[in-house]
């Protein structure tokens, strides 16, 4: 689950789970995870930092004993983990200076990577592999010692152990910012930058108390805690290069870059902490106590009833394209052209309809199928085919191809794909010839990582607007499935299901989510799109004349128009009068703007 609370928890059992969830991650990330030591010491020294946000979070009902005594153990581990990393933070902090030198200050870089590097290599084989898995172990040991007495815990869960804990985290970084402003120094930024982490963590784990107020505060923080971070890795860096000067290895270059980054940084950290900290603590708390009470009486109402939804009147229904699609597929409004595009799989044909003209056309045919496609930010097409090709098309220019193909899709294609918010694409395939379909993650520069194997046909994809979860439709299992998504790396962990419509009539097919966090999914077979909670209750469901229903997505000016696509238009007979046309309706809630893909840009 995210690092947040959860309405159907009480506020004990949420802070417990999110408790136990840190702690076994990075027991986990020491003992199985990736392989690559330097990622997973990061992503266990990440886990224990969230901890000790979360105990100051809780710290007046744990009482400063106990308090002290989990905190301490965060602390001590994460510093064992941070002496295992520190040489390679170095090199990586003299690498992001090389774009920014000239001539005499890259060869002074060059110089001094290569004895940085040569300094860790000879700090990493001084220190045993046994000493090593040793402190790896004691980290291991200390972090499930904190596990076990979670559930022991005192927690009350009020609103006076929420005051107390942010208020107090945002009244001492509001300290600390004033020292700062007025006598800077790498120790009291250093000391700020903690308090600001300290604070961007609980407001990860309060988010549901207010989501708008808290995922902007949550943003500024983010961004305050890098540019300190930033600076902080500059200056120890500077204080390396100082202490290992010699007449071979040249400092002045690079000590003078590293003096412009870090006043820069510490200009742009203060103009943000100004921001941040002008509140009065007092007045911060008031704010939130009354965001407290709301989810207060949302948790009451969520407990006391299932959703049952409102009285909705069901929307118009409207055919804008009497199209004969044989699988219509992935309605995607294009903002550049103000149009939508749209697909016809098997046919490899390409469509595009205006709104403002009432006009479509095919704007393109390939040999093969096109499974599906994202507009890039350069409003370039990206077109995901048969045989695991992708290829950018620009209307007059032609493909570009980018992968030929993929030897393990040579007898399947992609079926459905979307763009993340950094620009990666999530594309799925379809079983084929006995051999299971697979999902992809499509990075920016290019490369290709398998996620999933046995997929029997990849479909709708869709993330919540807090960014925290994936959803993906594998259609044979006729369930939705929610995952765990981490934006930075586009990791997905935790797959559950959360739709199962194992007992409905037809498949769940593409799908959108709106505004609210609510999923439109089209039923393939069922002759309606059904639009769900964000827990996966059903909410509506509207009726369209065509009987394979295959896709939504929003569209228009203000996102407010579902555009629905549909399949079967070789047989009307049998499929429905409306089978392969483009349907449009207005279901009274906006979309969401699609994200745009950034491949080999």
């Amino acid at each position: 689950m995210p690092f947040s609370l959860d309405p159907a928890e009480s506020l004990a059992d949420g802070i417990r789970r999110i408790a136990h969830e840190q702690l076994t991650s990075a027991a986990h990330a020491l003992t199985e995870g990736s392989g690559e030591v330097d990622d997973d010491i990061h992503s266990a020294r990440k886990a224990m930092k969230r901890m000790r946000g979360l105990l100051r979070l809780i710290r007046s009902d744990l009482g400063e004993r106990d308090f002290l005594l989990e905190n301490v153990a965060c602390r001590d581990a994460a510093r064992q983990l941070a002496s295992l990393r520190d040489a390679t933070v170095v090199v990586a902090t003299l690498d992001s200076l090389t774009k920014d030198l000239d001539a005499e200050g890259q060869r002074a870089n060059a110089c001094w990577r290569e004895a940085l590097e040569a300094r860790r290599r000879r700090s990493w084989d001084a220190t045993t592999s046994a000493a090593r898995e040793q402190a790896i172990d004691d980290v291991v040991a200390h972090t499930l010692a904190v596990d076990t007495r979670v559930d022991a815990w005192r927690l009350k869960g009020g609103w006076k152990m929420v005051d107390a804990g942010v208020g107090g985290v945002y009244r001492r970084g509001r300290q600390e910012f004033d020292e700062c402003r007025w006598r800077p120094s790498v120790e009291r930024l250093h000391q700020w930058r903690k308090r600001v982490k300290y604070l961007y963590y609980q407001t990860q784990i309060l988010s549901p108390l207010w989501p708008t107020m808290m995922k902007a505060w949550h943003a500024e923080l983010d961004r305050l805690g890098d540019l300190l971070g930033d600076d902080h890795d500059l200056a120890v860096l500077a204080d390396a290069l100082r202490a290992g000067a010699t007449e071979e290895l040249v400092t002045e270059p690079l000590l003078v870059l590293i003096g412009h980054r870090r006043h820069a940084l510490q200009r742009e950290a203060l103009n943000l902490g100004t921001r941040i900290y002008g509140e009065r603590p007092r007045d911060l708390t008031r704010r939130l106590r009354s965001a407290w009470g709301a989810w207060k009486e949302e948790r009451i109402q969520l407990t006391a009833r299932p959703w049952r939804g409102p009285e909705i009147a069901t929307p118009l229904v409207e055919r804008v394209v009497d199209s004969r699609c044989r699988t219509g597929e992935g309605p995607l409004w294009h903002a550049g052209e103000s149009c939508l595009y749209w697909v016809d799989i098997p046919a490899g044909k390409l469509y595009r309809f205006d709104p403002e003209a009432g006009a479509y056309e095919q704007v393109l045919e390939v040999e093969g199928a096109i499974g599906g496609f994202t507009v890039q930010a350069d409003d370039s097409l990206l077109l995901f085919m048969s045989r695991g090709a992708i290829a950018v098309w620009r209307q007059g220019e032609g493909l570009q191809v980018l992968v030929d193909g993929i030897e393990v899709e040579q007898s399947s294609r992609f079926n459905d794909v979307i763009a993340d918010p950094v620009g990666r694409v999530y594309c799925g395939t379809m079983a084929s010839g006995g051999v299971g379909g697979r999902l992809y993650r499509l990075d920016t520069d290019g490369s290709l990582t398998e996620l999933l194997e046995g997929i029997g046909c990849s479909n709708g994809m869709g993330f919540s607007p807090d960014r925290r979860s994936f959803y993906f439709i594998d259609s044979p299992t006729r369930q939705v499935s929610r995952f765990d998504w981490e934006e930075s790396t586009g990791e997905l962990t935790d797959r559950r299901v959360l739709i199962d419509t194992t007992q409905e009539q037809g498949t769940p097919d593409g799908m959108t989510v709106d505004a609210e966090g609510f999923l439109w999914c089209a039923r393939w077979g069922g002759g309606c799109v059904v639009r769900y909670t964000p827990e996966g209750v059903e909410e509506r469901r509207v009726a369209l004349p065509a009987r394979k229903v295959s896709s939504a997505g929003f569209g228009g000016v203000g996102l407010d128009d579902l555009y629905v696509t549909t399949a079967g238009g070789d047989d009307r007979a049998a499929e429905g009068d409306g089978a392969g046309a483009l349907f449009r309706l207005r279901p009274g809630v906006r979309g969401l703007p699609e994200f745009r893909s950034r491949v080999c840009l």
